[in-house]
């Protein structure tokens, strides 16, 4: 939570909320008043669904020219009770011997180092990219004494995965080690050891090289270079993670008097699948594809900047007949309607209700060339005519089976219908941003939609960060940003840019509503989070009446349509120019 200052009295709640949601998703915001005259107090709190969220939030108000004169601070929470406590001798004198008053960026240092001290230095494998700084890694280890060194390395300027801490005593290093190792951050499980010196670290290393035919061999790699304490020591456990979504299995590093032929075989037996959902695990994996074969081990691709799964993985198979059977048999389809799997489809080929993509795997400059084609070919459709594919709902996921097949009927005749305006008429597009919603309760009102179409948002970040949906990738992040430059930018909205509720004839049945309307978020990015939150949602007395949730006298099993709305581009352009 931020707790936001001098922002005078004529703001109220979702004004606050109006200005924050700009920079991060916000949970709630509360102005303070004054009891008894129910005035501003000039001051308020603004919460946010992460940590993350709040500190960019707090960056980008306090750069921003029109709100300088806004006092913004983290709130912190304040224990009276326990600071009204006695404090016990012991843990006065445990405060006393590992206190650490350097607030600072803390510096490799190039001074001689005693052995008892280097006994003290641990190695941290397997970090998250989101640890880049000295200070984070201080902070985790200053709980169990004086922390004098933090080395995070880098090769120029890209992360290597690990990093090495040393503690001012062996016994402090040693209850670091206990404690930390096995801990998770940001989804990654983080090993702490006892750092080596390079020259016993390459004593202990096996002079034979790794067989390119070992299960294990990619781990042994990745995992064994790290551990050395050499500045100039391997990437190699970086790289098991990739930048782009390529199809290029990993290989070892084993010279070989004929290396295009092993690598070749190395291809014939590994395939690079598509559409693996986000939680899906090497163990999972390899149990799935090994109804086609013994299966040497299976990989998911993790992006590397984010730190979260990618949807593809590869798998490599003890046989190249195996893998080849994997291929041939996979159903053919068109990559964007994985979402809707067509019956008498191979059960092999579904996993968690998603139909898997199967293609060999190619070398690094193969993908590459076939990456650039596939993003040509998607900038040539400039009606987003892909984004009808949003809102259906494929046999099999838990959403259908909480639904009638009438509903799932209604859905699908809905996808059709539109795909057929769009094909007769060609100055019609898919909006980026506006939604289509339907099945509205007629008591809810365009108030309580806005406030529904922000928790929309905010819920779909929450679920997605504790892995309960699948994030936005990093296409359609990119999407976002590229179709951003193409729009004016307004400070006069936040989240929600607009709300529309369709009503009937004001004169003959008093401006009721015809349970349909549209939402208009500021960015494409919100409004994917928001449509595929809202997508069979089922809506609350609470949502349909905030202020009073009692007087809502029946809430039918109402389950929202939502799909990206179809606009007509000439009119669309007036808009934009006036």
């Amino acid at each position: 939570s931020l707790i936001v200052q001098n922002i005078g009295s004529d703001i109220n709640d979702e004004q606050l909320a109006d200005v924050f949601s700009e920079y991060a998703p916000v949970k709630h915001s509360t102005v303070v008043r004054d009891r008894e005259s129910k005035k501003s107090k000039g001051y308020g709190f603004v919460a946010f669904g992460s940590v993350k969220d709040a500190e960019n939030a707090l960056r980008a108000i306090k750069t921003s020219p029109e709100y300088s004169s806004w006092t913004v601070k983290v709130a912190r929470h304040r224990n009276r009770a326990a600071a009204d406590q006695e404090v016990s001798e012991s843990v006065a004198e445990l405060a006393h011997k590992y206190a650490s008053t350097d607030d600072g960026e803390l510096q490799s240092t190039n001074t001689v180092v005693d052995p008892a001290a280097r006994s003290a230095r641990l190695i941290i494998r397997n970090l998250p990219w989101s640890i880049s700084k000295p200070q984070q890694l201080q902070k985790m280890f200053a709980q169990f004494g004086v922390v004098h060194d933090v080395q995070i390395p880098k090769n120029g300027t890209r992360l290597r995965g690990f990093a090495f801490v040393r503690l001012g005593s062996h016994r402090a290093a040693d209850l670091a080690k206990q404690h930390l190792s096995g801990t998770k951050i940001d989804g990654r499980e983080i090993t702490v050891d006892f750092a080596i010196s390079k020259d016993r670290f390459l004593d202990q290393k096996k002079p034979e090289p790794v067989d390119a035919e070992s299960s294990s061999d990619s781990e042994h790699d990745s995992k064994s270079n790290s551990d050395s304490e050499s500045e100039s020591e391997s990437d190699s456990e970086s790289n098991s993670d990739s930048d782009n979504e390529q199809r290029e299995p990993l290989k070892s590093k084993k010279p070989s008097s004929t290396p295009s032929r092993r690598q070749s075989e190395t291809f014939d037996r590994t395939v690079f699948v598509r559409n693996i959902p986000y939680t899906a695990t090497k163990e999972t994996l390899e149990e799935l594809f090994s109804v086609f074969g013994p299966v040497r081990y299976a990989l998911p691709v993790i992006d590397k900047q984010t730190n979260v799964p990618k949807g593809t993985a590869f798998v490599c198979f003890s046989k190249p007949e195996d893998a080849k059977e994997c291929v041939m048999n996979c159903p053919k389809q068109d990559s964007a309607n994985t979402l809707v799997i067509p019956e008498g489809t191979d059960q092999r080929y579904i996993f968690n209700g998603r139909l898997l993509s199967v293609v060999h795997a190619v070398d690094r400059t193969t993908a590459e060339q076939n990456a650039s084609i596939k993003s040509k070919m998607e900038k040539v459709d400039k009606r987003n005519t892909f984004l009808l594919q949003e809102g259906r709902i494929g046999k099999g996921s838990a959403l259908a089976e909480a639904m009638t097949p009438a509903e799932l009927e209604i859905r699908e005749q809905s996808y059709q219908l539109r795909k057929k305006q769009l094909a007769s008429n060609p100055v019609l597009h898919v909006s980026l941003t506006k939604l289509a919603i339907r099945n509205i309760p007629r008591t809810m009102d365009a108030k309580a939609l806005k406030q529904l179409a922000r928790k929309a948002v905010v819920q779909f970040a929450i679920e997605a960060r504790n892995g309960l949906r699948d994030p936005l990738t990093k296409e359609e992040l990119l999407r976002s940003k590229e179709a951003s430059k193409l729009v004016p930018k307004s400070k006069k909205h936040g989240v929600v840019r607009n709300v529309h509720i369709v009503n009937e004839n004001k004169v003959a049945d008093g401006g009721r509503s015809r349970g349909y309307g549209f939402v208009e978020y500021a960015s494409h990015r919100w409004a994917l989070m928001g449509a595929r939150w809202l997508n069979g949602h089922q809506v609350t007395a609470e949502e349909i009446n905030p202020e009073d949730p009692d007087s809502v006298s029946e809430v039918k099993n109402r389950r929202l349509v939502v799909e990206f709305a179809i606009d007509n581009v000439q009119i669309t352009k007036r808009k934009l120019d006036q």
